[in-house]
C-alpha cells in the first residue's frame, strides 16, 4: 500500500491539474490510514458486528425509501449509458449500482461466518437483501455475488495443506488463459469493436481508456486526473466525443487505474489488492475456515466488481472501501500468532 501510495504521489508530478490531483490523493491516504487504523483497534470480532449492524441499518433505510419515496429512490430518468435505468431501486444511495453492490456485500456478510447469530435475524436479513439487489437491477453485483457464494462456500472445504500444490496448479491455469488470450484475444476485441455498445455501452468507453494506455503505458495521466478534473486538457476528450467524455469513471477498475498511473502502478495495486491477500488466505494455517470463507467471498466480489465498474484506489467510493476493510481483516487474521515461551505466564530465561 506504501509502494502504490508513493508512486501514486510521484505521478501527480506530470499530472496537468496537479491540485485537483492532490486533493484526491490525500482523500484516498486517509480514507487507507482510517480504515487500517480501524480494524486494527477494533479486532476482527468488533468490525464484523459493526459491519453488520451498518449493513441493517443501511438495508432498512433503503427499503423504506423505496416505499416511501419512490419518486427519489427509483430511478425516473435513463442516461445515454445506461437505457434501461428506469424503474431501478436505489433507496438513499446515489445510484442502483452503488445500492447492488452494498446489498450484494450484506448477503455475503450474513452468509459466512455466523455461528451465534439467530437464523431469523441471518436469514430475514438475506432475504430482505436479495429483494432490494432484485429491484436495483445491477447485473454486475447479482452475478459477481453469485460466484462469491460459490467462492466462499469452496474455499470454507479447502485445505491449507494443499498450498504446495496451489502454485504449480496457478502456473498451470495462467499459463492456459494465456495461450488462449493468444489465440481468441483478437477475435474477441473485434468483436466489441463492431458491437461498441455491448456491456450496456461500456465498450464505447473501454475503447479510448485503451487507446491512451497504448500511447502512455508507463505514466498514464498521474493519479486522480484523468476523468472529472473540470479542465479542457481532461485526457478523455482527446480520445472520444459526446456522452463518453461526461463519464466520471472509466466503469472497469483495471482500466481506470491503467489510466491514471500506468503499468507500474497497475502492478502494485494487483499485488496489494488481489495477490498479497489471496497469497495470505490460502497459506494460512491458524485462521479459522469460517472467517476464511466470508474473507474470500468479499475479496472476490470487490475485485469482480471492477470488471465493469471501477472503485479501485479510488478514494471513498463505497466498494473501494469494502475491499479495504476486507484486506485489513485479511491482515489482521491471518499473521503469524507469536509464540510462547516459559511456563506459567513468565519468559524463559536464555
Amino acid at each position: 500500500m506504501i509502494a502504490i501510495l508513493a508512486w501514486s504521489l510521484f505521478s501527480i508530478s506530470w499530472s496537468v491539474v496537479p491540485a485537483t490531483a492532490l486533493r484526491r490523493f490525500l482523500l484516498t491516504v486517509i480514507v487507507i490510514w482510517t480504515v487500517f487504523l480501524a480494524v486494527r483497534c477494533a479486532g476482527y470480532d468488533r468490525t464484523i458486528l459493526l459491519f453488520r449492524r451498518v449493513m441493517i441499518a443501511i438495508l432498512v433505510g433503503n427499503l423504506l425509501a423505496v416505499a416511501l419515496l419512490p419518486g427519489i429512490a427509483i430511478h425516473q430518468a435513463s442516461t445515454a449509458a445506461d437505457p434501461g435505468l428506469i424503474g431501478a431501486w436505489r433507496g438513499m444511495l446515489a445510484q442502483k449500482n452503488f445500492a447492488g453492490a452494498v446489498a450484494a456485500v450484506t448477503i455475503l456478510i450474513f452468509f459466512f461466518d455466523v455461528n451465534h447469530m439467530p437464523r431469523y435475524m441471518r436469514w430475514g436479513t438475506i432475504a430482505l437483501s436479495i429483494l432490494f439487489l432484485l429491484g436495483t437491477q445491477s447485473k454486475t453485483s447479482m452475478g459477481i455475488c453469485l460466484g462469491a457464494l460459490a467462492i466462499g462456500w469452496l474455499f470454507g472445504r479447502y485445505n491449507p495443506g494443499y498450498r504446495l500444490f496451489f502454485l504449480p496448479a496457478l502456473l498451470i491455469l495462467g499459463a492456459g488463459a494465456f495461450v488462449l488470450i493468444d489465440m481468441e484475444g483478437g477475435a474477441v476485441i473485434d468483436h466489441f469493436m463492431r458491437d461498441r455498445y455491448a456491456f450496456t455501452g461500456r465498450v464505447e468507453i473501454w475503447i479510448p481508456l485503451i487507446e491512451f494506455a497504448s500511447d502512455n503505458p508507463f505514466t498514464g495521466s498521474g493519479y486522480g486526473s484523468f476523468w472529472n478534473i473540470g479542465d479542457e486538457r481532461e485526457p478523455i476528450k482527446s480520445y472520444a466525443k459526446g456522452w463518453v467524455t461526461g463519464q466520471a469513471s472509466g466503469h472497469n477498475g483495471f482500466l481506470d487505474v491503467l489510466v491514471q498511473v500506468g503499468l507500474p502502478g497497475l502492478f502494485l495495486v494487483l499485488l496489494a489488492y488481489l495477490i498479497v491477500p489471496l497469497w495470505s488466505l490460502i497459506t494460512s494455517q491458524t485462521i479459522a475456515r469460517p472467517t476464511a470463507s466470508l474473507l474470500m467471498a468479499l475479496i472476490f466480489f470487490c475485485i469482480g466488481h471492477n470488471a465493469t465498474e471501477s472503485s479501485l484506489l479510488d478514494r471513498d467510493v463505497t466498494v473501494h472501501v469494502f475491499l479495504l476493510f476486507t484486506i485489513a481483516l485479511i491482515h489482521l487474521t491471518t499473521k503469524p500468532r507469536p509464540r510462547q515461551s516459559g511456563v506459567s505466564g513468565y519468559p524463559a530465561l536464555g
